[in-house]
């Protein structure tokens, strides 16, 4: 895995979510849209879990950091 800050994740990243208890697996989402946030700071993912097909939206400061598995 690699860290990349929130604003540099592009449409087809895949980045992993841990549960913060530490308990259970971390959850994978796969970047769908990346658009700018409400703030000049911030930047909103559109992503789907690669388990349950879910959808999100996750809103991120852009100096976040992520963890993304590997081209």
């Amino acid at each position: 895995m690699t860290l990349k800050y929130a604003d540099e994740l592009q449409v087809g990243d895949v980045w992993t979510e841990r549960n913060k208890s530490g308990k259970g697996p971390p959850l994978s989402y796969r970047v769908l849209a990346v658009r700018d946030g409400l703030a000049a700071t911030t930047v909103c993912i559109i992503a789907e879990n690669l388990t349950t097909g879910q959808r999100r939206a996750s809103h991120f400061f852009r100096v976040n950091r992520v963890e993304v598995a590997p081209p």
